[in-house]
């Protein structure tokens, strides 16, 4: 339907007041032109107007302020060139000139020494260096083709060079490694380092990947421990550097691997630099952690070759870690509970190789719940006849075939009964443990409530005379170890093993001599003492550790055997010195036994004290250690560096699913009278400062 209402006309457009002449025009805007060249002219300052916020009108050479007042007139860009630009330009510049530096550091690097000095002699007259080695090398790019700027202070193609051309010496070293540690510790097989290795000639010596630069130099690093004439340890140091350096990118390429590496930088710091060797053995656990290692279904994006040789890796961490945390007193705010199904082993758990390496982590576990009872100041009888069990239990649900008995009878491969002895050493060593926790939480005691302490330890007399009988054990053991050259110098558990029966032995000698107590055993304490002092002299000759424990007892013993030497050379109506026979002392009742020694005040009860005092670290002494002034005369004479104390697998497992340091991701203390760094380890050192005394490199 159409609409009635009608439109209105259209408006007549507003008539341009240009074209209006009676009309005035608008005003015009004032100075917008200007302004826009004022806002270019103050971009386009010169430094001094810049500096001084003044207005420069961009005239070059010099602008009229400058002029005017006589400054000297600089600007940091071209012509037409904003500052913004001229930064962009000059990173770009700077840029460019490096990577033609290190273009020019690596072919001095690679190429031999007249082709070196050559180049040099060119390189001084080159005016523009990219366009020098770009007529040099006109197909080569100037930018690398991956990242190098890691490598300013790392020589990589000597490194590789190096590893090139001591191959079958890095890989004879390793395999001692390797043969030595198999049973305890699993990391690389030989055929994986032979893998790895041989990568070195099959990429120029800039082209090996920096993951794989890695795995190499930790690889030559921890070899070098076992073969140090082939592998001289200032090589090690050097391959130990550019492996912790190149960490990163294998962390970020692969994981898997990356915990390979931890375990072997674990290794080479746990004598060294002991609680740089923890902060390794976190980050290993923690890429573990990550990736699912510890659950018990394998993760879809792992396949289970990958997943079985993860866990023995895993598995490896673990007992370090155990062994450390003890070893410098930390104790954490809740013990961990493990699961036992975690430590069975693999899907090959019925391997002899797997068996021994579950049955070492059984034993640290056990003496990881002996470290536990340093949270409390008492020692109840309860707990005490509870880790006795434990520690009988082990031993009896071992197979008939791995007892020591058998091992000393009926295993003819010489490898297999080494294994075994060490396996059974280390349980000796928890059994030691066990008493020497009974002689610390005794001395803690002594000091508010003596009738307390005589109540406590009046309890343990089975756990201390199992302790001493374990001492005795021990010595044997390292004796025939020894004869057939099972002993490794720089291995821990021969260190601190023989290092804590001789301080036993001397002690219970020291003790007979005071009481005059008959000797029941085939074997004289004090020559059992000898047997095992002479282990840790042979480990001395190569550890400067072991040596410097060597020396803590050697007045003992020497003090021990001139006075049985005087006892048959004079007679007995002599006048006897502090060295010579002490008058008889009545017979300690059998119940205290070595329980504590006796009272007096002759240089042989000041010794024994000593010595008493001694079993009972690391638990409750460290102030003892750790003062100088405070240390028995006897032992401030000869007293080494308290770093070289936690040499050994004297403690054991303290939580692993856990870090170890109270840095944000942990709780925990260290023992009490530790101050800094933990037990006593105040220096970080080389290897080769490390072996700089050493009397030989071998290592057996």
């Amino acid at each position: 339907m159409a609409s009635d209402r009608r439109l209105l006309p259209a408006q007549p457009p507003p008539l341009d007041p240009r074209a209006d002449p009676s009309r005035e025009p608008p005003p015009p805007r004032r100075n917008l032109p200007q302004r826009n060249a004022r806002r270019s002219l103050i971009l386009a300052a010169c430094a001094a107007c810049r500096k001084r916020k003044q207005r420069c009108d961009g005239t070059r050479p010099t602008c009229s302020v400058c002029k005017a007042t006589g400054k000297e007139c600089v600007y940091d860009t071209q012509q037409g060139e904003t500052r913004t630009a001229a930064l962009k330009n000059r990173n770009a510049a700077l840029e460019r000139d490096l990577n033609s530096a290190m273009q020019a550091l690596r072919m001095l690097q690679a190429g031999s020494d007249s082709d070196a000095a050559h180049l040099l002699q060119r390189l001084r007259f080159a005016v523009d260096l990219p366009a020098f080695l770009s007529d040099l090398q006109p197909s080569q790019p100037s930018t690398p083709s991956r990242p190098q700027q890691n490598y300013a202070w790392i020589d990589v193609p000597a490194v590789l060079r190096y590893i090139r051309d001591h191959l079958a010496d890095i890989q004879h070293a390793f395999s001692i490694y390797t043969q030595r540690t198999t049973m305890l510790f699993h990391i690389y097989t030989d055929v994986e380092v032979f893998q790895i290795l041989a990568l070195v000639n099959q990429s120029s010596l800039l082209d090996v990947p920096s993951p794989v630069l890695c795995e190499m130099c930790s690889i030559v690093a921890i070899a070098s421990h076992f073969d140090r004439k082939r592998i001289p340890p200032d090589v090690s140091d050097l391959m130990y550097s550019v492996a912790k350096h190149f960490l990163d990118d294998l962390v970020l390429q692969n994981p898997l691997r990356a915990i390979k590496v931890c375990a072997l930088l674990v290794l080479c710091n746990i004598v060294v630099k002991a609680t740089v060797a923890l902060t390794y053995i976190d980050m290993g656990l923690g890429i573990a952690r990550n990736l699912g290692l510890y659950g018990q279904q394998r993760p879809p994006t792992i396949d289970q070759d990958s997943w079985d040789d993860a866990k023995k890796v895993w598995r490896s961490l673990v007992l370090c870690k155990g062994w450390l945390q003890a070893t410098l007193g930390y104790l954490p705010d809740d013990v961990t509970t493990v699961d036992p199904v975690l430590y069975i082993g693999t899907s090959d758990a019925q391997d002899t190789t797997e068996f021994f390496r579950t049955e070492f982590t059984k034993i640290s576990i056990l003496k990881a719940k002996i470290l536990a009872t340093a949270e409390q100041p008492y020692l109840h009888r309860k707990t005490i006849d509870r880790l006795r069990a434990d520690l009988q239990s082990w031993y009896r649900t071992l197979p008939p075939e791995w007892n020591l008995s058998q091992n000393l009878t009926n295993i003819n491969d010489p490898y297999l009964r080494m294994t075994t002895s060490y396996l059974h050493l280390l349980h000796l060593g928890a059994i030691m443990l066990l008493h020497r926790r009974v002689i610390s939480c005794y001395l803690e005691l002594r000091k508010e409530d003596p009738h307390r302490a005589l109540e406590m330890i009046g309890e343990a007399t089975e756990a201390v005379n199992e302790g001493i009988t374990a001492a005795r054990l021990s010595a044997r053991l390292l004796a025939l170890i020894m004869e057939e050259g099972g002993v490794t110098r720089h291995c821990w558990l021969c260190i601190f093993q023989s290092y804590m029966a001789c301080c036993t032995l001397l002690y219970t000698s020291f003790y007979k001599r005071l009481h005059e107590v008959p000797t029941q055993e085939p074997d004289d304490d004090f020559e059992l003492s000898g047997k095992a002092l002479a282990t840790l002299s042979f480990c001395a000759k190569l550890d400067p550790g072991a040596g410097n424990l060597m020396k803590t007892l050697l007045p003992y013993s020497s003090m021990l055997d001139g006075a049985k030497q005087l006892e048959i050379d004079i007679s007995k109506d002599v006048a006897v010195d502090n060295f010579a026979v002490l008058q008889p002392v009545p017979p300690a009742p059998m119940a205290a036994e070595y329980l504590f020694p006796p009272e007096g005040t002759t240089k042989q009860h000041q010794a024994c004290n000593e010595l008493f005092e001694t079993l009972s670290r690391p638990f409750g002494t460290f102030s003892l250690v750790l003062d100088e002034e405070k240390q028995p005369p006897l032992l401030r004479q000869t007293m080494t560096n308290v770093d070289e104390l936690g040499l050994g697998i004297h403690l054991d497992w303290t939580g692993a699913n856990r870090a170890s340091f109270d840095s944000g991701r942990a709780g925990g203390r260290f023992a009490e009278g530790v101050q800094g760094q933990p037990f006593g380890w105040t220096r970080s050192r080389s290897s080769t400062e490390h072996l700089k005394d050493a009397e030989t490199l071998e290592i057996g």
